[in-house]
């Protein structure tokens, strides 16, 4: 099955949040099937990371308006980037997901809240903690019919153990159905050639941030025109069932042009379906 196209909202940043009907009115224009949101409920530390990584402008998506734009447009979000729903906030977070009409929760990054920084991949102990969170977590979602994920940064492939990054012990670790969604971008700048990061992922696979560039950490590129082999990284992962557009660095009048050459390339080379492939991929 050729896995169906999404983008991930935070790439338009504070747009989403102030213009939600327009926003989803023109990525279905653009031939897109579903959107990937970013919901900071359960830690206000989300959003200041975000601005952090490229997004000063961003706000949270009203999700009621978002939904609503999303049904008017015939399109989806198969998945959001939201917090490990652990705490107080777990169940809120969950109710959230299922508003939406979201079936995957990705977590993007977890924060050591006295640190104030992200959790590194770089001790076994600690991963085996991370682990056993995201797996209480999953039996927590389970019920509802919501899997959890995590997406990559760059960190995670910081320390080898053994031949095996953070990332690949840390799945080693988690329940068969904590899936994976793998930046190919962050993984090759953090010096890990994601076709063979995503061939020993295997069938973990179900969500591929696409994305490409010069090497640095942005702005992005149109896929095809960088340095990631887009089709190698994509035919390594036939269990992912989306590919999800991210953009780094862009501004509101570069963005559009970069994701509509994105959706072209992806299209027109066989590699994804656009909206056609919504109900496929849902």
């Amino acid at each position: 099955m050729t896995p169906s196209l999404s983008v991930q909202l935070y790439s338009l940043g504070s747009l989403p949040a102030r213009q939600p009907h327009e926003v989803v009115e023109r990525l279905a224009e653009l031939g897109y099937a579903g959107v990937e949101p970013v919901i900071a409920r359960g830690s206000d530390a989300m959003l200041e990371w975000a601005r952090s990584m490229g997004a000063p402008e961003m706000e949270p998506v009203d999700l009621v308006a978002l939904r609503a734009a999303l049904d008017a447009h015939g399109m989806v979000a198969p998945s959001s980037h939201c917090m490990l729903p652990e705490g107080d906030e777990a169940e809120a977070i969950l109710d959230e997901q299922e508003a939406l009409g979201s079936t995957r929760l990705v977590v993007p990054a977890l924060f050591d809240a006295e640190a104030g920084t992200v959790e590194a991949f770089d001790d076994l102990d600690r991963i085996k903690r991370l682990a056993e969170r995201f797996n209480a977590a999953a039996e927590r979602a389970r019920p509802r019919g919501i899997r959890i994920g995590y997406h990559n940064h760059f960190w995670e492939f910081a320390t080898d153990f053994d031949g095996r990054s953070g990332l690949e012990r840390f799945y080693e670790l988690c329940e068969p159905d904590v899936f994976a969604e793998v930046d190919v971008y962050w993984a090759q700048l953090g010096g890990r050639d994601p076709v063979d990061l995503l061939a020993s992922l295997g069938d973990r696979v179900e969500l591929l941030h696409v994305k490409d560039g010069d090497g640095r950490p942005e702005p992005s590129c149109p896929l095809g025109e960088g340095v990631v082999d887009v089709r190698g990284v994509l035919d390594a992962a036939p269990s992912a069932t989306w590919h999800v557009v991210e953009l780094e660095g862009l501004d509101e009048e570069q963005v559009w042009p970069v994701l509509a050459q994105s959706h072209d390339f992806l299209v027109g080379s066989g590699l994804s379906i656009g909206r056609a492939g919504a109900d496929a991929g849902a």
